[in-house]
């Protein structure tokens, strides 16, 4: 059974637009990185949740499981479960964002048994 960096690693080749992956626990520690994440990812994927977050509590909703954030420059997805990050950044304009997204959700399983080791 291939490990999660290797899985990260070959969405990273299924999805060419993608330029970085990684899974980031709740407490900030990178569990699994195929490309190390930029200085501060953790601090800024932990922010990207919790505005989502207080969007959601201003509408009466519970906290949300995912995040994406689409900008000219780009555009990161962060999916959370079991105190673990699933994120991905990819260049602008990327093609198979639903995909992508889904792919990411499959991970999450692999996520959670990342962030107990």
């Amino acid at each position: 059974m291939p490990s999660l960096v290797q899985k990260l690693a070959g969405l990273l080749t299924d999805f060419p637009d993608t330029a970085a992956l990684a899974v980031i626990r709740e407490d900030g520690a990178v569990d699994a990185v195929p490309r190390p994440p930029a200085a501060g990812a953790s601090a800024a994927v932990d922010g990207l949740l919790r505005a989502g977050d207080e969007a959601a509590a201003g509408r009466g909703e519970g906290p949300v499981q995912q995040v994406l954030v689409d900008t000219p420059d780009g555009a990161v997805f962060a999916v959370r479960e079991a105190g673990c990050h699933l994120v991905a950044v990819t260049r602008p304009h990327p093609r198979s964002i639903g995909l992508l997204l889904y792919e990411l959700r499959t991970l999450r399983d692999d996520g959670t048994e990342a962030s107990r080791r």
